[in-house]
């Protein structure tokens, strides 16, 4: 009798467990997209333009672009794309000007942002008027070799509590410039995007994954162990 409550306890474990990751904690890969299911000249579903410097669309090639723009701006996926730690990988061309990602956007003046700024540097700096200056440059990375405008490069940013890792590559996958950074301006869960401040940029693919929360992990081992003690008990 034991043995039995012992392995229906167990089950039960692993059911709810399955249940909170299932259905509140996303693994692996939370959003990715080569935009291609967009109809030209519309902005993609899910997807948010967060300013008034820009209008954004999916082009003839199937990249998402700025198609008129003013100023450095910003494009977001927002459903349900809020999350606070992962890594976002963006494949996409800076055809003049500066262009990235952007993470932790909690607003339209809440944000990290990690580009390519020019030929021959990529930048991460974290944006917020509520905290001090508001602006602060907290990387900036000389690539080697130099970047070249129009050519496709490989932008990927992890997130994990206050720190910050990152590397851009080129359309050879060379290794252009990367960054290592600590850093705690916001620490709030927000949405990813891109940036740029010319209409000569192009998004080709974006990507999102995440990892399970500590807690759910715990849960889960609990459940994992709870099963081996039922095992034992036979």
């Amino acid at each position: 009798m034991t043995t039995v409550c012992t392995r229906v306890i167990a089950i039960l474990m692993i059911g709810i467990v399955v249940s909170i990751v299932g259905s509140s904690v996303p693994a692996g890969t939370l959003y990715s997209t080569d935009f291609s299911d967009t109809t030209t000249g519309e902005l993609p579903a899910g997807w948010t333009v967060t300013d008034a410097y820009g209008t954004w669309e999916v082009d003839e090639n199937d990249e998402l672009t700025p198609s008129s723009i003013s100023d450095d701006s910003t494009v977001v996926w927002d459903t349900p794309g809020a999350f606070t730690d992962g890594t976002i990988t963006a494949t996409l061309h800076n055809g003049s000007g500066r262009a990235g990602v952007v993470f932790r956007a909690v607003s339209d003046e809440v944000y990290y942002v990690a580009r390519v700024k020019g030929l021959t540097y990529m930048e991460v700096y974290w944006n917020d008027p509520n905290q001090g200056v508001g602006y602060g440059r907290i990387a900036n990375v000389a690539l080697d070799p130099d970047y070249v405008y129009g050519d496709m490069c490989t932008l990927t940013v992890t997130l994990d509590g206050s720190s910050i890792t990152g590397e851009v590559r080129n359309s050879s996958d060379v290794v252009m410039g990367s960054f290592d950074i600590v850093d705690e301006h916001i620490t709030a869960a927000g949405y990813a995007g891109v940036r740029a401040n010319d209409t000569s940029f192009g998004c080709d693919t974006f990507q999102i994954d995440v990892v399970p929360e500590p807690c759910s992990v715990a849960l889960l081992f609990s459940a994992l162990a709870g099963l081996l003690i039922a095992r034992r008990g036979r």
